[in-house]
């Protein structure tokens, strides 16, 4: 008896659109708060998910607690757990969690409604240090400092020739802000000067060519670049260094957003499906394409606490369950004490984690590794053999085995 384990990444989708709950399938931002909610920003309206229903919150007239604008371009969680959102044309809101309510940080004065000129309905950026949130604009930083209230206007520093404006806002491990403008610059900007400098390794990246800038697990930052390719800057040494991609010519999509997850994969989302590199074999493959009808995705993947992937788009949300596997023959081998031990029908093959996978026979349930290597195998008592043909799933929990079965009740 032999088993062949899949060789290429399980890529598994779940779709939410309007169907289920959401109030629009136009997605413009997806997060996952400290609390395990997902928060979903759209053209219509704000959306609270637990996992089980949509909790939609609108505009109501005459309460001026309530959602400001429906359109809703950012969301984001600071610090301190409270919910900012950026919307156009009304502003910054704050969502008080305990009262339910939203406070409007409104451009009421002079100076202020002049800097919410620089606001379009592209800017959809927003971050926070230092208890002050910062709005990405057409032609500059926009600093809301939250115990005032107050507004502030922030471009020395920046290229005169701004075309769209800042397009992305980083933190790094050591609080510092990274901003790319038009796609094809990078600065880093200093909070307490209120100044932007050009970062200096700069002319190695072919600058007139669009770039994505995304947090590494360890703490630096990638720089994918649409010619010079992919790189990580170090900010030790404020160097870069580039990896090797093989095959990056090739590849015809153009990437809206690139996520190191927390198991070190590097991930990239381009507007027909979910690439991954390899690093062994130095290249970045298409693990799946998206289906005809989710198109044109955000600039928008995070990972959520169970380790599934999010990608906001033009037609829902998609939640991706992502596992790897290698070409595993797994057979039955009374010399080898890592092989199957069970020579019975298989009822059921699955896993527990990304580094336990189980398979289920008649008289055992095998537990492999990450190497398919079997470190333990556990016996079936004869009285719960008559359910293996009601196999449904198999669930660890703690130091107990739960057997799923399906069974017809009359």
């Amino acid at each position: 008896m032999t088993i062949i384990v899949q060789a290429q990444p399980d890529i598994n989708y779940k779709k939410y659109t309007s169907n289920d709950g959401l109030p629009a399938n136009v997605i413009h931002k997806s997060i996952q708060d400290s609390y395990g909610f997902i928060w979903i920003s759209t053209g219509v309206g704000l959306c609270k998910f637990d996992g089980y229903e949509f909790k939609i919150y609108r505009p109501i007239e005459g309460d001026n607690t309530s959602l400001s604008c429906n359109a809703i371009n950012d969301v984001f969680e600071d610090s301190d757990k409270n919910i900012w959102l950026n919307s156009y044309p009304c502003g910054i809101s704050k969502f008080d969690r305990t009262t339910e309510k939203f406070e409007l940080f409104n451009f009421d004065t002079k100076a202020t409604i002049e800097i919410s000129k620089e606001i379009t309905p592209s800017t959809n950026i927003i971050n926070e240090i230092n208890k002050h949130i910062l709005i990405g604009a057409t032609k500059c930083l926009i600093v809301l400092d939250i115990k005032t209230g107050r507004f502030k206007k922030i471009n020395t520093g920046l290229a005169k020739n701004i075309a769209f404006g800042i397009t992305n806002i980083l933190k790094d491990k050591n609080n510092n802000i990274w901003v790319t403008v038009d796609d094809n610059h990078i600065y880093k900007y200093d909070i307490d000067c209120e100044f932007f400098s050009s970062y200096s390794d700069e002319s190695k990246l072919s600058v007139y060519n669009r770039m994505l800038i995304f947090n590494a697990r360890d703490g630096n930052i990638w720089i994918k670049n649409d010619s010079a390719g992919i790189f990580k800057l170090d900010l030790s040494t404020n160097t870069t260094k580039k990896l090797e991609v093989k095959n990056l010519h090739t590849i015809r999509d153009a990437f809206s957003y690139g996520y190191e997850d927390s198991k070190g994969k590097l991930w990239f989302v381009s507007t027909s499906g979910l690439y991954l590199y390899n690093p062994i074999k130095s290249v970045i493959h298409l693990v799946s394409e998206f289906d005809k009808n989710f198109r044109n995705p955000y600039r928008d993947i995070f990972e959520d606490s169970q380790q599934n992937l999010w990608v906001s788009g033009q037609n829902g949300l998609l939640k991706i369950n992502t596992f790897s596997s290698g070409i595993k023959n797994l057979s039955v081998n009374s010399k080898n004490k890592y092989s199957l031990t069970d020579e019975s029908y298989i009822f059921s093959i699955g896993r527990f984690s990304e580094t336990e996978t189980y398979v289920a026979c008649e008289n055992s349930i095998d537990i492999f590794n990450e190497e398919y290597k079997k470190i333990k195998s556990i016996p079936i008592i004869s009285a719960a053999r008559q359910y293996y043909p009601f196999i449904h799933e198999i669930k660890k929990m703690m130091d107990y085995f739960y057997i799923m079965i399906q069974v017809s009740v009359k």
